[in-house]
């Protein structure tokens, strides 16, 4: 059979220890822009609860606190994955967890604001 062509393209992520990872998704998909659109508003909401959580629980920074942390890594992960593709967020996070500050910022943010120039760039060719 012929390979088909479905619009996948490959974006290499470079970090600053010099490894890299690729991305590879269809950035002309209608759904990457829905779910796009979509992603900013689940991140909102999921940092929210996180954060709520860990004011009323302040004192408490045992088991319970780490299992809402890893929830909360884990929702943020799926939702990478469903953007990107299953596996995006082993790439993505791969030095950073979703919960970790980069530039006064949720890690996630940080990344996005940083990829996705790079993503406009050649959906706009």
């Amino acid at each position: 059979m012929k390979a088909l062509d479905t619009g996948l393209l490959d974006f290499e992520i470079e970090f600053k220890n010099g490894d890299k990872g690729i991305l590879s998704f269809n950035p002309n998909d209608i759904m990457f822009y829905d779910e796009l659109a979509n992603l900013e508003s689940k991140m909102k909401e999921i940092y929210s609860e996180y954060e709520n959580f860990t004011k009323v629980n302040e004192s408490n920074v045992g088991e319970i606190t780490s299992k809402m942390r890893n929830e909360t890594c884990e929702k943020i992960k799926n939702e990478f994955d469903s953007l990107f593709g299953v596996g995006a967020s082993a790439v993505i996070f791969k030095y950073s967890s979703p919960i970790s500050f980069v530039r006064e910022t949720y890690y996630p943010y940080y990344f996005l604001n940083e990829f996705l120039p790079d993503v406009a760039k050649v959906m706009s060719k």
